[in-house]
Formats: structure tokens, C-alpha cells, sequence
């Protein structure tokens, strides 16, 4: 999602159902400390549900190295990242029974969009 796509979705669900929380992250690639990733988080409310998205902003991986143990079994992999380019994923949270549960975007796109 491209950051004007962001802004689109953080003004639509604030005008619907107000944003409850903003932030804006900066953390280091778990893998690669040279590296450091973005994670734009929103959380609200709609229809006594607790929701929360997540805008994630990462370098670009350019390959991943699999490294395998004797047994044949995978043991680790290993990504080489692009530390020009990025790229971006959205994820779909909602709060179930105190635990944040991902969902698919048209769980939540098929409300927001139906009503007024």
C-alpha cells in the first residue's frame, strides 16, 4: 500500500469510527541491525470490537538463503535486503478474549465499506 492508499484508509476509518491510538515505530531489522524497518500502527473501536492495523515498512528482500541441518530438516534462513528499496505490508488485527487475532482485510473492508 502506497502512502497516499495509507492515508486514504487512516481518514476513512477516523471519520467512521475514530481512531483510538497513532503510532509510528522505528525498530531494527531482527536479522540485520544495519537495517531498520517502520511500523505505522492505528487502533479503534466498531461495533464494541477492538481493531488494530498495522503499515510495516521494510527494506526490499532481494533473496533468502535456506540453511538446512543433516537430517534434511530446515534450520534457519537468512535474507539478503536491498538497503535502497522497501516495501510494504498492511496486517489486520482484531482483538479477541484479550488476544490480538490477524484477519483478512475483507473481514474488515466488507464492514467499513457497507456501511454509513
Amino acid at each position: 500500500m502506497n502512502d497516499r492508499g495509507w492515508e486514504e484508509l487512516v481518514d476513512l476509518i477516523d471519520q467512521k469510527y475514530e481512531i483510538d491510538d497513532h503510532q509510528k515505530l522505528d525498530e531494527v531489522m531482527p536479522d540485520n541491525p544495519d537495517l531498520h524497518r517502520q511500523i505505522e500502527i492505528i487502533t479503534f473501536s466498531k461495533g464494541g470490537d477492538d481493531y488494530k492495523i498495522e503499515r510495516i515498512i521494510s527494506p526490499r528482500i532481494l533473496d533468502k538463503k535456506t540453511f538446512y541441518h543433516k537430517t534434511g530438516a530446515s534450520e534457519r534462513d537468512q535474507y539478503v535486503y536491498d538497503p535502497e528499496e522497501t516495501s510494504n505490508r498492511v496486517v489486520f488485527w482484531r482483538q479477541v478474549a484479550g488476544e490480538w487475532q490477524e484477519i483478512k482485510p475483507e473481514a474488515l473492508f466488507g464492514t467499513v465499506a457497507g456501511q454509513s
